[in-house]
């Protein structure tokens, strides 16, 4: 049987930051899900701050010449800290280390507002299980070097 290899990279933290929640009125029935992933690598100390900014927007089915309404419904502010085995340089990085950090992190922040909307006794929000690999481009040409 082989062995596995451990991962290059783990994470070590995560929090969320900032977050806002307005419960919509029973007029929204879609909601939309965007993200804004950047990051942070500190080349001194090889730890890499991902920052997943996330808002879910609700909105009513448009109807023909009427103008979509729209609520914004959670903001929210996630980040989470990685580490490498070994510092390295960024371009060193390993290609999926991209998607598998917002793929590691997404759980985290899907869980707290399952959780915090469960216990609001609001309408359960629960975010479905996303393929978030889309986003590892954006990732990628968003980090910061210090």
């Amino acid at each position: 049987m082989e062995k596995v290899p451990n991962a290059s990279f783990k994470i070590t933290d995560f929090k969320i930051s900032s977050f806002s929640f307005e419960e919509p009125d029973g007029k929204y029935n879609t909601l939309d899900i965007e993200f804004a992933p950047s990051g942070i690598y500190n080349s001194s100390t090889g730890l890499y701050q991902l920052t997943l900014g996330f808002v879910t927007i609700a909105r009513k089915e448009e109807i023909a010449n009427e103008t979509a309404d729209y609520k914004v419904v959670m903001k929210a502010h996630f980040e989470a800290t990685f580490s490498f085995e070994e510092i390295i340089d960024i371009k060193d990085f390993p290609e999926y280390f991209y998607a598998n950090s917002i793929a590691i992190s997404f759980p985290y922040l899907r869980s707290f507002i399952s959780t915090l909307t469960l216990q609001a006794n609001v309408k359960l929000i629960m975010l479905p299980t996303l393929n978030l690999n889309s986003l590892s481009l954006k990732l990628k040409d968003n980090t910061l070097v210090i």
